[in-house]
């Protein structure tokens, strides 16, 4: 549309004048915070921005205006009137490139819709055509212009000569569209004012024609300034400026310093932004000669200060200039071929289109700037591809993209060229997409917003759970301890499983992360079901440690004393008064020190009852069989028969998760496949055949429960002797009385005696016929000797990882039957055989022995013997059991 401006301190152009402002035209009401003179600045009179918007005011405002600066209107009737009154008819005109647009003819219009309309046509702001009626003519607080006011309105066309002023250019129309039309004129670099060129230091004289007044040199920043001394070459002296609403001296001029002072006094500052402008609800803009460029961020902006003050102007005119889209921080001048980024108020130079590129940026959308915008921005040195940020956290621009790298030794194994830091900041590069950082595998990485930790592996991120975070030092298995990396480069990462303190590997292995490595676990699926499964890009760089872990297994916190069991995937709190009673029941009973984020991953059961307990629940009694089984108990009859105590009552959610596996109500069990007889508060073992001929149904007990019932020393046969000293033979599910003593002693022969019972035994037998005189002596078979349960001794728990002693083999002696049901014999140890790994692919269990000493013994695991013998508990190994080898 018109010569937008080019701004702050533009680009070319000025003068044309006439009337030399040297009548100081007394102010009517000096403003109650009246200028000081010290404000005026010769080289900045008004700025671009405020002179040529030509949006600033409707016709509405401007007749206010009008309306505002002359109360009453004293004009006589044959005067033409004071202007808030003025009308006219206009012709039309024709408009002249670099000056005004065509305009219409009207007739009958104010004064206050020509000036509207000139504005818009020569693109000069109407405050500016207010002022400069003010300046020359003092119309617009006149209270009874004259007719030549109107004719000479702007003293368009009336130089200082004789000849006075021009006819062509006279009447108010003419004056308004070809004065403001030369204002506008001033500022064409084709035109023909180009002498005072913004940006250069120019001398303008105090009064005309009298070189003894003297003259002041400055530098011109901008052309509406330039173009207000084109039309008034002169510059107020000091003595105008002390005394800005009267006289100076004989040397005082006062065209321009009204100007100055009648806008600041109605409008305020005319010094509004330079070459950054907006609208009031637009965004700002970066104005380059004709054409504007949205500035999209704060930093960006912030950046272009030297370019000056953000200037607000109307929409109209913010419109008039072309839009050419998003501006970046790369920008040229138009004399040279280098290319520089924009940062906080400096420019510094890349070295090649190609390190352009490398910043997201392209050669061919560079701005270019004005010499004059372009020499505001001071060199700030060469951009390098390193930028350091507040934090000191570096960054490697690369492919358009910030990467930040972790450290020095990450740097180097990734051959980045590691120059000096670049002057650009961080916050200038926001534009760019965060990339993958430079961090080397197996990186121990800390979050610098949250402090949370993780590894860097395989291109991943694996979190580090903050509570195992807590129990292990990871720093002690990978490197760059101490190095961390922002959320957003994090984000960058693919993201791996959380690390926590039970893991597994892609084959299924389980292993308990702990301050001197990872244990591995056997039979996982009694520990959790679903654990974190880690790469070996990051499990093999945790230590090994030799320990496994096994189920059941009783563990402590590494915080407080608690003992928990864990089996069957659960985590089960065992009451101080009963930890002797369940450790006693398991063949494995170290306990291991956990720490409580493992603990956390467990899922949490109900407590321990101790195998071989009897509890109430509600009014019903149950043995507890083991740790996860209960029978039923029919009768204090056969709570007495199993040797069992009182009873302790128990809530129903307290076995909530115990199998029930029926009623425990004949007189036979089995323990650990060897058959026993319930009789009279202790289980008697006998033989297979033997446990045959006895009635009822066999129950197969947990071997802790055995171990926690009273088990006779001596072995049991098919005899019975009751409290009246009768005995019987039990034969095919009954008892068959005999005759006498005597007479058992025949049957009996060198077999084992007969089992001393009481009466409710006796009475679970039925009674059969006699034993005659013919039956023959009973071959009776001996049963074999017990499987020994290892008691523990009390130990204190050992810190994880714990040691179990390898357990050496022994040999069992048979025990002999006593008066007494109380052992009198301990099994003397033999010595253990030496195994040879290289000669027997089996070994034979002996007493004492445990699955982790055997797989320790031969160099192996508990997992592996377990899976090539398909045993299912690591607990129920028997004496006598051939296991293979691998």
């Amino acid at each position: 549309m018109f010569k937008s401006l080019r701004k702050f301190w533009a680009a070319v152009t000025v003068m044309t004048v006439t009337v030399f402002g040297l009548v100081a035209i007394p102010s009517e009401q000096e403003p109650a915070a009246a200028l000081n003179g010290s404000m005026f600045d010769p080289g900045l009179i008004i700025s671009d921005s405020v002179f040529y918007d030509f949006g600033t005011m409707s016709v509405a405002d401007i007749q206010r205006f009008l309306d505002g600066r002359v109360a009453a209107c004293r004009a006589a009737a044959d005067r033409p009137g004071c202007i808030k009154d003025y009308r006219l008819s206009t012709p039309g005109a024709t408009g002249s490139p670099g000056r005004c647009e065509s305009v219409p003819a009207k007739s009958n219009i104010t004064a206050a819709e020509l000036i509207y309309d000139i504005a818009r046509a020569c693109g000069i702001n109407p405050r500016v055509i207010l002022v400069k009626l003010q300046k020359e003519q003092g119309l617009i607080t006149s209270t009874d212009p004259s007719p030549r006011a109107y004719d000479f309105a702007l003293g368009m066309d009336c130089p200082d000569s004789p000849s006075g002023c021009s006819a062509a250019s006279a009447g108010f129309f003419w004056q308004l569209y070809k004065g403001v039309g030369q204002l506008n004129w001033y500022s064409n670099p084709a035109g023909s004012f180009t002498w005072l060129k913004p940006g250069s230091v120019i001398s303008r004289a105090y009064y005309p024609n009298r070189p003894s007044c003297g003259s002041q040199s400055f530098t011109l920043q901008n052309k509406a300034t330039a173009a207000l001394y084109y039309y008034t070459p002169y510059v107020p002296n000091q003595a105008a400026l002390d005394n800005l609403y009267s006289t100076g001296d004989s040397c005082s001029s006062y065209g321009n310093r009204n100007f100055w002072r009648y806008f600041s006094d109605w409008f305020g500052s005319p010094i509004g932004g330079g070459f950054l402008l907006k609208a009031a609800k637009s965004e700002t803009f970066l104005i380059v000669d004709e054409v504007k460029y949205r500035v999209p961020d704060s930093v960006l902006l912030s950046s272009l200060a030297p370019l000056g003050p953000i200037g607000e102007i109307s929409k109209d005119y913010l419109d008039s200039f072309v839009t050419m889209g998003d501006m970046t921080p790369l920008i040229k001048n138009a004399t040279a071929d280098r290319y520089w980024f924009v940062d906080n108020g400096k420019r510094m130079s890349f070295a090649t289109c190609e390190q352009v590129a490398s910043f997201g940026l392209n050669c061919g959308s560079a701005v270019t700037l004005t010499s004059t915008q372009f020499t505001a921005l001071a060199t700030g040195g060469e951009v390098t591809n390193v930028v350091v940020g507040a934090s000191n956290d570096r960054y490697f621009v690369e492919a358009g993209q910030l990467r930040e790298i972790l450290n020095d030794a990450s740097a180097a194994e990734a051959s980045l060229p590691l120059t000096a830091s670049s002057p650009i900041r961080r916050e200038a590069l926001s534009y760019l997409p965060i990339g993958t950082p430079i961090a080397s595998n197996g990186s121990l990485v800390g979050n610098r917003e949250t402090g949370a930790l993780g590894v860097v592996a395989d291109g991943s991120f694996f979190g580090i759970d903050a509570a195992t975070a807590a129990d292990v030092n990871f720093g002690t298995w990978f490197k760059g301890a101490g190095s961390t990396l922002s959320t957003q480069s994090i984000q960058a990462l693919s993201v791996g499983p959380v690390i926590q303190s039970i893991v597994a590997n892609a084959a299924g292995a389980q292993y308990l992360l702990t301050p001197a490595g990872k244990r591995l676990i056997q039979d996982t699926e009694n520990w959790i079901e679903k654990p974190t499964v880690l790469p070996a890009s990051v499990l093999d760089l945790i230590p090994t440690v030799a320990e496994e872990l096994v189920t059941p297994a009783v563990v402590r916190s590494t915080t407080n004393d608690t003992l928990f069991l864990v089996n069957d995937g659960e985590l089960r709190p065992i009451q101080t008064s009963d930890r002797k009673a369940v450790r006693a029941s398991l063949e494995e009973n170290t306990v291991h020190r956990i720490s409580p984020s493992a603990l956390s991953q467990m899922r949490k059961g109900s407590q321990v009852i101790p195998p071989g307990a009897l509890v109430r629940v509600g009014s019903t009694n149950f043995l507890v069989d083991g740790l996860s089984r209960l029978y039923k108990i029919p009768s204090t009859e056969q709570a007495r028969a199993l040797g069992l105590g009182s009873a302790r009552t128990v809530k129903k959610s307290a076995v909530a998760s115990y199998e029930r596996a029926g009623s425990l109500s004949g007189i036979k069990v089995t323990c650990s496949a060897q058959p026993h007889l319930v009789v009279a508060g202790k289980l008697v073992r006998v033989s297979a055949e033997t446990f045959t001929h006895y009635p009822t149904t066999a129950h197969e007990l947990d071997p802790g429960t055995c171990a926690a019932l009273s088990i006779s020393d001596a072995p049991g046969s098919r005899f019975i002797r009751t409290s009246t000293s009768q005995y019987f033979l039990v034969e095919a599910g009954e008892k068959r009385p005999i005759a006498s003593k005597a007479r058992y002693l025949d049957l009996k022969g060198s077999g084992p005696s007969a089992i001393p019972v009481d009466a409710a035994f006796a009475a679970r037998v039925p009674t059969g016929a006699k034993v005659g005189a013919g039956t023959a002596v009973v071959s009776d078979s001996v049963a074999a000797a017990p499987t020994p349960v290892a008691t523990p001794t009390p130990v204190k728990p050992t810190p994880t990882p714990t040691v179990n002693p390898t357990p050496t083999p022994s040999a069992s002696a048979t025990p002999k039957p006593t008066a007494t049901p109380k052992p009198t014999a301990t099994p003397k140890p033999t010595a253990s055989p030496t195994p040879s790994p290289s000669a027997a692919k089996t070994y034979t269990v002996k007493s004492g022995d445990t699955l982790t000493g055997i797989a320790s013994k031969f160099g192996t695991t508990s997992k592996i013997l377990m899976d090539l013998n398909s045993i299912t508990n690591a607990n129920l190994i028997k004496i006598g059991q051939i296991l293979k080898l691998p």
